[in-house]
């Protein structure tokens, strides 16, 4: 249960979206990942909401509608839920493409052909074996997942030196590189609206459809506690390739990133960089357990 959780948010989105945060706001960004610690330690010592649902041997929120209420305000639920859904999974595209864009170096015009066809892949899968499915193939992406993510940390970060890391850092954001409370990108607003969300940590679907899948209620908090470490490492670890990244360019100003409506696009920061200090192994390991990120996230969002 922990790998499939972990595989499913351990996503090419998140990998992309967390490294974009660390280039933009330094090591301020971490913030981030510990708020999330503290949030899914506190689902898993009080069992807030989860374990009450879990008790009830409902699989979804929706589905608690319907028991708390009536029929109708289930499948309203059900709608809103897969309405957010679609339109995440359209964002998840669009930062997957990019990601292989650079990274790997495809030709612009295969990456529609290439995620139709992935998403047919998992579409097929998921329809077919359901949640047995996506647990079992989950499994395995999350090891190639974990292998690859530590081995390009590794790289990302001796390739510029930790200490050129910080001094980049410290000269190009200051304070706000370190101290997210004065963070140009981030800001006391922000760490407020992180902190009120804690109680509500475990109200993710993809993640509380994992939780409502264990045995009983005390399994899903013991899930929750250990799975907070992991969603530490799925920000801190991408967030540290976005301040690596932005070393990089900082230092060499002669590199520069890819263009989005006139503007640099930090999004792209982070695969370009890889795609040019990686080793061909760990860059092909990395390449594909971005494809294998995007599929287990993916088939829990279908799910």
């Amino acid at each position: 249960a922990m790998a499939t959780m972990g595989a499913t948010e351990l996503g090419l989105v998140t990998l992309m979206y967390f490294s974009e945060q660390g280039f933009r706001s330094g090591f301020s960004a971490f913030a981030i990942g510990v708020i999330t610690l503290i949030g899914f330690s506190f689902v898993g010592k009080t069992g807030f909401i989860i374990k009450g649902l879990r008790d009830l041997q409902v699989h979804t929120i929706a589905e608690f509608f319907g028991l708390r209420y009536n029929r109708s305000s289930q499948v309203i639920a059900a709608i809103i839920t897969f309405a957010a859904g679609l339109m995440n999974m359209g964002l998840f595209l669009v930062l997957g493409a990019k990601f292989l864009l650079y990274m790997v170096g495809l030709p612009a015009d295969m990456l529609p052909y290439l995620m139709v066809g992935l998403l047919l892949l998992v579409l097929a899968y998921t329809v077919v074996g359901g949640m047995v499915s996506v647990v079992l193939t989950d499994y395995l992406q999350f090891l190639i997942l974990f292998s690859s993510v530590v081995f390009t940390t590794y790289f990302a970060i001796t390739h510029v030196g930790y200490d050129t890391v910080l001094d980049t850092v410290q000269r190009e954001y200051g304070a706000g590189g370190f101290d997210p409370f004065v963070s140009e990108d981030l800001g006391w607003l922000f760490i407020i609206w992180l902190v009120l969300g804690i109680p509500f940590s475990g109200m993710w679907p993809p993640a509380l459809s994992r939780a409502l899948s264990t045995v009983d209620g005390d399994t899903s908090k013991k899930l929750y506690s250990f799975v907070g470490l992991s969603f530490l490492g799925r920000a801190l670890m991408p967030m540290m390739w976005g301040i690596c990244a932005f070393t990089y360019f900082a230092g060499d100003t002669s590199i520069d990133l890819p263009m989005l409506d006139g503007a640099p696009d930090t999004a792209a920061a982070m695969p370009v960089y890889l795609s040019q200090i990686l080793p061909a192994g760990v860059r092909g390991l990395m390449a594909a357990a971005a494809l294998a990120a995007m599929m287990s996230t993916f088939d829990s969002y279908l799910l």
